[in-house]
């Protein structure tokens, strides 16, 4: 038996996106204009229950979660300001068991409360609870400045400081404003990365010992020891600019019936009592509409690994069956068409009688051949530097590139780029690419056209995330 003729055709769904405002999972919008009776912790951390599949980092409860609610008509007398890191991940490839900690300040102070814990050892490390927390005089004209950092551990010499800055320094300097309950900075609404994303890769630095962490940074007004209200409106928004209830958690209620609940527009620049095509509206073009990345499904909660029944040989013509069967339902005009790229991983694929890695089949799916992944990977003199896992991911993300519109370039798909006796081995050497079948089970990127001639392009220019609405 063959090494991988055990495979069941495993099928992925994958989520290509660009800026992702939100990780809400089946966040449930109110429109009833009633205030939610529930618990501070409910309120704050509704979702955390739901991602049950997630290896979290072992953190205590915060202690503020068991305040009690202050009766109306108390204006806050202290603002606490929470900083909650969601997760982080190392992306420098050459630290193989990373040993690294958070140092967070605020306003230059070390926090009054941390749950960050002293060293974190996982290259994916994910958060349940807030990191830290400072409570302050009730200000809202005065802003806060956040800075945070991630140290490697060294044994011999002096910890070392991780990139985790888009700009030219390493440390992640933001600005918060309690008035709005936003941030600027290093990271602010609107920018390329994500709001609450940022990641040492985004100076174009690739040898800082980077990382990547999303974020959030809220405020929790206080009155003798007893919170407000909840929610993550501000008080000053609430009086001055919304005129809702500061003492009602009305933060998931949706006020203008557009779908979108109160928190969620005011976080991401909307007004909540103004009518937004949340349906139609893709701010950062990445073919998700603000209704769907708010209710965006990772893949970690019922979507994708599914198993089709096995077979030693797939052909091409039942790739558009199975797509219609098992991932819409046999529907198709299913509702995560649109929203999700869709990867078959079989055992052999045939087109046309000819045995192939992969292709692409759809214009939102792809097909790997497993099997022939590895055998090409040890088949070939050129490939015998690579190995069957990065074979795998090479090819996955050369056929996730076809989906995103990377096809019109003499170097894509030219089998002359793997013959040394050809013009186009030598001549499009230059378009480091893993569309290139020069570098297709090699390499892990696509070109960003830094050679600068016509045999080379900038394939992140080019990509296409909102391709897949119009099929």
């Amino acid at each position: 038996m063959k090494k991988a003729s055990f495979l069941t055709i495993l099928i992925v769904s994958c989520l290509v996106i660009n800026t992702l405002p939100v990780l809400s999972i089946d966040n449930q919008v109110s429109t009833n204009t009633e205030p939610i009776k529930e618990t501070l912790e409910s309120s704050l951390y509704a979702t955390s229950e739901k991602m049950e599949n997630i290896p979290f980092v072992s953190q205590e409860k915060p202690d503020f979660l068991n305040m009690e609610k202050a009766s109306a008509g108390n204006s806050p007398q202290e603002n606490m300001i929470i900083v909650h890191i969601k997760k982080i991940r190392l992306l420098d490839e050459t630290i193989k068991e990373p040993e690294y900690y958070l140092d967070i300040k605020i306003n230059g102070n070390d926090p009054q409360w941390s749950n960050i814990g002293d060293t974190l050892t996982e290259k994916e490390s994910w958060f349940n609870w807030p990191s830290i927390y400072n409570s302050q005089p009730y200000d809202e004209n005065n802003l806060i400045s956040i800075d945070i950092e991630i140290f490697l551990k060294n044994k011999f010499w002096f910890d070392t400081q991780a990139d985790i800055s888009p700009g030219s320094e390493k440390t992640l300097s933001l600005t918060y404003d309690p008035k709005r309950g936003d941030w600027s900075g290093d990271d602010y609404r609107g920018d390329s990365s994500g709001y609450g994303h940022a990641s040492g890769f985004e100076d174009g630095i690739f040898n800082e010992k980077d990382f990547e962490l999303w974020f959030e940074i809220y405020q929790l007004e206080v009155n003798n020891n007893q919170y407000l209200d909840g929610d993550k409106l501000t008080y000053w928004e609430e009086t001055n600019l919304y005129n809702s209830d500061p003492f009602v958690n009305d933060g998931q209620i949706d006020f203008d019936n557009d779908g979108i609940p109160s928190e969620w527009e005011d976080q991401y620049g909307y007004d909540p009592f103004v009518w937004d095509d949340h349906e139609n509206l893709d701010p950062d073009n990445d073919g998700l509409q603000n209704d769907e990345d708010m209710h965006v499904d990772l893949g970690l909660y019922g979507g994708g690994g599914d198993f089709a029944p096995y077979q030693e040989r797939t052909e091409g013509m039942e790739l558009d069956a199975a797509r219609l069967k098992h991932f819409l339902n046999g529907n198709p005009n299913h509702w995560r068409r649109g929203i999700f790229h869709w990867a078959f991983i079989c055992s052999r694929i045939e087109y046309w009688d000819r045995e192939i890695g992969g292709r692409m089949f759809h214009t939102d799916s792809f097909v790997l051949a497993r099997q022939t992944i590895i055998d090409n990977t040890f088949k070939y003199v050129y490939l015998k530097f690579s190995n069957p896992t990065v074979g795998m991911a090479s090819v996955f993300m050369h056929e996730l590139g076809h989906t995103l519109g990377l096809f019109s370039f003499g170097g894509i798909d030219n089998t002359d780029t793997t013959k040394p006796w050809k013009p186009g081995f030598w001549q499009y050497m230059a378009y480091e690419s893993c569309m290139n079948y020069h570098y297709t089970y090699k390499l892990l990127d696509y070109s960003n056209g830094d050679d600068d001639s016509e045999f080379d392009q900038n394939d992140w220019a080019i990509i296409n995330l909102a391709r897949f609405e119009y099929q």
